[in-house]
């Protein structure tokens, strides 16, 4: 054999080799008879090509291929295939199931019975399809609706033996102290019923004065507008006045006071100084103290002041009256005249 013989030999080999590997890879045997079928559903998450197609859990193909149905763009079209001479009928079910809460979808083939000629479905044809969720692809839904009544009958028969007294049950405890706290609520609901409507007059002069509160504040929107207005006014020319040099003159002003204030304690400081000295001496005056305590006090001593007062304004008189009696000039001599008294004379005046 020669060496170009056997370089093709090889290749073809490998060839063969490669695209049977590729297909068995992809769930397809070469040397197995196949047919391709097809469904539709709207939602292939979790499905995917080279999934199993299985009949009663036993693997009779391969998903090939899932595409989007060129009549309705929200069908999605899923093309497998079956391997061997199992005959599938023409009114079977293509099921989409879940293999499990972590595991992806697979493809079941459910019919009732075999089928033979006319029956069988043709390579190409399109099964019906429907979805199953996690639950009904776990369990049978024959046993769920079992499991489901009886589940129901016990759950009753909980519920009536909840709460039930004399047991001593935490659950039922439980449901005990909730009756009891449902029964507060209610007693405290018709508490608050009473109490509001024993407010509700009250309530409703609320409401009516705020409705005047409210008429009176609309009817005197633009007093209102006007205050704001000027308040603004008034914020802004404090904003724009120099309130710094203003706090100067006041810190100013207030220093100057302090000052003030200051001397103003020193002089009521001496005057309260003075008045204490003046208030010993007035005390020491009433008591007699000194001349001028005697002179104040002592009675005597103003009666012969005011007597001797009184003979002085005497003699003043007199000399005003006669004043010849007390100067007598004579250059060549006289003689001495006598003494006339006065008609009216101070003297003979009685005294206050």
């Amino acid at each position: 054999m020669s060496r170009e013989v056997k370089l093709g030999l090889l290749t073809f080999i490998t060839l063969f080799a490669a695209v049977w590997g590729y297909r068995f890879i992809k769930g397809q045997n070469l040397f197995q008879a196949s047919r391709t079928y097809l469904c539709s559903f709207s939602d292939v998450t979790g499905l995917a090509i080279s999934g199993d197609v299985t009949v009663n859990g036993y693997k009779i193909g391969t998903i090939t291929d899932i595409n989007i149905s060129e009549a309705d763009v929200h069908t999605m079209d899923v093309i497998f295939r079956v391997d061997g001479k199992i005959d599938i009928p023409k009114n079977a079910e293509a099921v989409m199931r879940s293999d499990g809460i972590v595991s992806g979808k697979s493809l079941a083939i459910v019919f009732d019975k075999p089928c033979s000629g006319d029956e069988c479905a043709p390579a190409g044809h399109k099964f019906k399809s429907r979805t199953l969720g996690l639950l009904g692809s776990m369990v049978d839904p024959k046993e769920i609706d079992a499991f489901m009544e009886s589940a129901s009958g016990n759950v009753k028969a909980l519920l009536n033996d909840l709460g039930k007294e004399g047991s001593n049950s935490k659950v039922d405890l439980m449901v005990q102290n909730l009756n009891l706290t449902i029964a507060s609520l209610a007693a405290l609901t018709s508490n608050i019923n009473k109490l509001v409507e024993q407010s509700d007059k009250n309530l409703s002069d609320m409401l009516g004065n705020m409705n005047r509160i409210t008429k009176n504040l609309a009817d005197n929107n633009a007093q209102i507008t006007s205050l704001l207005q000027n308040l603004n006014k008034t914020s802004g020319q404090i904003a724009e006045a120099d309130l710094g040099k203003t706090l100067g003159k006041t810190n100013t002003m207030i220093d100057n006071s302090t000052v003030t204030f200051k001397k103003l304690e020193n002089t009521l400081d001496a005057t309260t100084s003075t008045m204490n000295d003046l208030t010993k001496l007035l005390t020491k005056l009433n008591d007699g103290g000194g001349s001028m305590g005697q002179l104040l006090n002592d009675k005597k001593l103003y009666t012969n002041l005011e007597a001797t007062s009184k003979n002085l304004s005497l003699l003043l008189q007199d000399l005003r009256l006669n004043p010849k009696r007390y100067v007598n000039v004579s250059l060549i001599g006289g003689k001495e005249k006598p003494y006339t008294k006065p008609e009216e004379d101070p003297a003979n005046k009685p005294q206050d």
